[in-house]
This record gives structure tokens, C-alpha cells and sequence, in this order.
């Protein structure tokens, strides 16, 4: 068949392959079946260069997507800080009471009756019920260590209670502690006072002007320097710090206080705060 006289053509052509030119090899070329398969083989070479080809395309396609012109950095960039010093006019008293018992029942009741009379003291001092609140109430299991058994042993029940109060009458502040103090009697726990501004609007804006003029003024030594000429400012942000002040907390936290005629009155000195604002600023490069 024909088919037959093809394979026994493709075998004497790989013989000879190595000796003959490609014009010899195509002269012998006389069966039907060689063309079908130099198409085929034609065919498929051009459609995976072309299959490259756009694979090729489609990757620089992508690049060009992917690339992104940051300007970012482009100038001078600076920081600069505006500080104001306040004088705090409320303070914030964290006071509550602790205590202690065999049933749960026992220990939330001598807490209720110490918590109101500590309340109780506070609002007498002045401070207005609507700057009273609770922060924390919590009861919790007692263990203890049973050296025979080798084991901790449950022993009873603790219960806290904690408000947060605020006084604004800073000239009251230590009668405060000691009246709420004393009210909770062994049972009270002051877990910490700090002092704070209560409208900061004008001191901020006041931070905020300084913390421009400090940026202005490094980002033109810093032109000066390069010897460039200042642009103008092409960004601005700006972040505020907390105010920061006196805190009493570490010398207060856990005290117990007993009650007692003759104590003397807790010092208390509420000092400065500190409005801080932060602004990045960027400035072109003038020509």
C-alpha cells in the first residue's frame, strides 16, 4: 500500500539524511503522505511561535501596568513639633473597694455597703453624680495553698468595685482622696489620679503654629545647605500627641487607707500638661 512505501521511504531517508543536501532530499520526494506531514509540522512551528508571541506581548503588557512613577520623594521633607504647656483645671480619681469573704453573697454585700459610702463621700465633696462611673466590678474565686494537701484550696470569694470620678475643683482634690479614702475604710483602693485640660481647642492651635514654624524653618536649612531654593509646601499631615501630665497612679495604685482622725492630708500637686501636635511637611525645590 501506500502507506507501506512511506515507511520504507522514511527509513531510507533517515539513512541518508546525514550525506544528502536538502535539495537531494526533496527531489526524492514522491508520495503523498511526506507533504501531510512537512504541513503538519509547518503548521505547528507557526502556531507556537505565535502562541509566544503573544505571551511575549501579554508580559509586556503587564509591565507596563505594573509600573508606577512614586513621586513621593521628590523634595524636601520634614517634621516638626509644636509644644504648649497647660495647667490642668480636672482631675480624674480611679477609687473603688476590695473585698473579701467565705460566700459570694458575704463579700458582694460589704462591698455594696463600702462602694456607697464611697460614693456617698464623693458626691458630699462635691463632685456631681454625672462625673461619677463605674469602670470595673468583678467577682472572683480565692485560692489558697494547702501545704498537707499539697494543693491550692478554694477559700472564699473576692469582689471589687471601681468608679471613675472626676473633680473639678482641683483645690478640693486631696480633702477628696482622704474623705473617699476613709469612707471605704480597710476596704478602699485608690488605683490612680491623673490631671487633665478639659478644652485643649486653643493650646492645639497655638502646638499646631509652632510645629509649622519649626517645619519651615528646618526644611530652609535644610535648601540653604543643599543650596537649592525653598518651593512651596506641597504636602502636609499632621499627628497629635496625648497630652501628657502628672499621674499619681504609681504612688497611689493598691493603697489601703485606715481610718483615722488624726492622718495627715495626702499631698497633691497637679503641675503641668503638655499639648503636643506633629506635622510632616513636604516643600518643592524651587528653580
Amino acid at each position: 500500500s501506500w502507506m507501506g512505501g512511506a515507511f520504507r521511504w522514511r527509513a531510507e531517508l533517515d539513512y541518508e539524511v546525514s550525506t544528502m543536501t536538502f535539495t537531494s532530499i526533496f527531489k526524492r520526494i514522491r508520495k503523498p503522505a511526506f507533504f501531510v506531514v512537512v504541513l503538519l509540522a509547518v503548521a505547528m512551528a507557526a502556531s507556537l511561535a505565535c502562541d509566544n508571541d503573544n505571551d511575549d506581548d501579554e508580559r509586556d503588557d503587564d509591565y507596563r501596568d505594573t509600573v508606577v512613577l512614586d513621586r513621593s520623594t521628590d523634595g524636601i521633607w520634614v517634621t516638626g513639633a509644636g509644644r504648649v504647656s497647660v495647667t490642668p483645671d480636672i482631675a480624674t480619681l480611679r477609687i473603688g473597694v476590695e473585698t473579701h469573704a467565705e460566700t459570694v453573697g458575704e463579700a458582694m454585700s460589704e462591698a455594696a455597703t463600702s462602694m456607697q459610702a464611697v460614693i456617698d463621700s464623693l458626691t458630699a465633696a462635691g463632685v456631681n453624680e454625672d462625673d461619677i462611673q463605674t469602670l470595673t466590678f468583678n467577682v472572683s474565686t480565692r485560692y489558697e495553698w494547702n501545704d498537707r494537701q499539697r494543693r491550692s484550696e478554694m477559700v472564699g470569694f473576692t469582689v471589687t468595685n471601681t468608679v471613675r470620678a472626676t473633680v473639678r475643683a482641683l483645690d478640693t482634690i486631696a480633702d477628696v482622696i482622704d474623705w473617699t479614702a476613709q469612707a471605704g475604710g480597710d476596704n478602699a483602693r485608690v488605683d490612680g489620679l491623673s490631671f487633665s485640660v478639659e478644652d485643649t481647642e486653643d493650646a492645639e492651635r497655638e502646638a499646631r503654629q509652632l510645629a509649622m514654624e519649626a517645619a519651615r524653618e528646618q526644611a530652609g536649612q535644610l535648601a540653604s545647605l543643599a543650596g537649592v531654593e525653598l518651593g512651596e509646601a506641597f504636602f502636609v499631615s499632621e499627628s497629635g500627641a496625648a497630652p501628657r501630665g502628672q499621674d499619681a497612679a504609681d504612688m497611689m495604685r493598691t493603697m489601703a487607707v485606715m481610718e483615722s482622725d488624726e492622718a495627715m492630708s495626702t499631698p497633691i500637686l497637679a503641675g503641668e500638661n503638655d499639648i503636643v501636635i506633629y506635622v510632616r511637611v513636604g516643600y518643592g525645590i524651587g528653580g
